[in-house]
């Protein structure tokens, strides 16, 4: 009985260190999305969800979690983007919804690997929570985390330092974040 607590107790370890949040492990930054949501029908769509802080800085290695903290109840990603296609101030459009409909934007390509279709997460027999092409952590446009209402991720930054990872949420695109790699 104690040989088969012990095996019980040493699997459940190796799950955690695997997954990065074994007491061991370096201390993960924490972003929290933060904010609120509000739509009234034929007025106004007004939303100050975004991720807080936007910007960090961390080591290459490094674990960085991300908390699902406002609220808004839809779930949100963490999708590494090209600089090229960020939604800025001259081209608010896009944020808002291009990237949902247009076949080839980053949001229609994360959203429809982590959740399916329809893609918008309900069933969850269909979540896929990591796509990771390379299956070496966060470092390159496609890498993206999915964490849903009450819920966190974390992923590995992987990309060598000097290196800026621009990610936005595929389901909110004016959610912006930067990750520094030293």
């Amino acid at each position: 009985m104690r040989r088969l607590a012990a095996l019980t107790v040493a699997i459940a370890l190796g799950v955690l260190t695997a997954a990065g949040v074994a007491s061991g492990s370096s201390a993960a930054k924490t972003v929290r999305t933060t904010g609120d949501q509000r739509f009234v029908p034929n007025s106004v769509l007004f939303s100050t969800v975004s991720f807080n802080p936007g910007q960090i800085s961390v080591k290459s290695g490094d674990t960085v979690l991300w908390q699902h903290g406002d609220r808004y109840e839809e779930p949100h990603t963490v999708t590494i983007v090209a600089p090229s296609v960020l939604p800025d101030m001259q081209r608010q459009r896009w944020a808002t919804f291009e990237c949902f409909f247009i076949p080839g934007q980053p949001c229609v390509q994360a959203i429809f690997a982590h959740c399916g279709e329809p893609g918008f997460c309900e069933n969850p027999s269909t979540r896929t929570f990591v796509l990771d092409p390379g299956n070496d952590g966060l470092n390159s446009p496609g890498d993206s985390v999915l964490f849903l209402h009450g819920q966190t991720a974390s992923a590995q930054i992987t990309a060598p330092p000097g290196s800026l990872l621009n990610y936005i949420c595929a389901f909110h695109p004016w959610m912006h974040g930067i990750i520094r790699v030293e």
